[in-house]
């Protein structure tokens, strides 16, 4: 299959993620209408991914495990605008005219970090309907505001129908508004990683977000998409 270098890049970016809660493998579902992902960080349930990379792909559908994910993103970069992606039994092979690599797949049975469908989507169906829209100037104008405490969390809530964002550490705090519509009343707290989610993407996010419920992440572009569940802080 011929695959969009960039394309491929920034969707192996926020599955890898970063720092404490990075993935380094995870299950892969080969599809007729590209690759499928659904996944939990090593470890903990603090955040679980599902993810889609729109590829048209001729074969059989099947499940392979990624063995280093950080690998393979460095691999992809070394190609320009595309190239092609083939599977054997135990590698993914990228290449183009000039260049070929193998990187080696891990059995399925031993990738740890998979992740139930249908529990994924029993906790996604029970969040709430409104969502929150944020641009990357937004985005940006956040992770600057939560860097300035730099706390390992973060309060959100509804204010005056705005955005509020609360941050403290070692008793500095932070306090301030993102101007974008919403509607739903609510105070819930994330941990770092959700910052650390923002600091990756390149696109428009929606957020939903609710009292009792996880924090929500989605991510939409023109070939991927991603909805991220973030396990709230008490």
């Amino acid at each position: 299959m011929l695959v969009k270098t960039k394309d491929f890049a920034s969707f192996l970016k926020v599955l890898n993620l970063k720092g404490k809660y990075e993935n380094t493998n995870a299950l892969i579902t080969f599809k007729k209408e590209g690759l499928e992902v659904l996944t939990v960080c090593p470890d903990t349930e603090v955040i679980a991914l599902r993810g889609f990379l729109k590829i048209p792909y001729d074969g059989d559908e099947c499940v392979v495990g990624l063995d280093n994910i950080g690998l393979l993103r460095t691999c992809v970069g070394n190609f320009e605008e595309e190239f092609n992606l083939t599977k054997t039994d135990n590698k993914l092979i990228l290449s183009d005219k000039k260049l070929k690599i193998s990187c080696i797949l891990r059995n399925p049975a031993y990738v740890t970090t998979k992740l139930d469908n249908d529990k994924f989507k029993k906790v996604y169906s029970s969040l709430s309907e409104h969502s929150i829209t944020l641009d990357i100037s937004q985005i940006k104008k956040l992770i600057n505001y939560f860097n300035t405490i730099g706390s390992n969390s973060i309060i959100l809530t509804n204010k005056n129908n705005k955005l509020g964002i609360k941050s403290e550490k070692s008793e500095n705090e932070l306090s301030a508004t993102i101007d974008t519509k919403v509607i739903e009343k609510f105070e819930i707290k994330l941990p770092k990683v959700f910052v650390d989610v923002l600091s990756i993407v390149d696109d428009d996010i929606i957020l939903k977000l609710s009292d009792g419920k996880p924090g929500y992440i989605g991510i939409s572009s023109e070939h991927y998409t991603f909805q991220i569940l973030i396990q709230r802080r008490k």
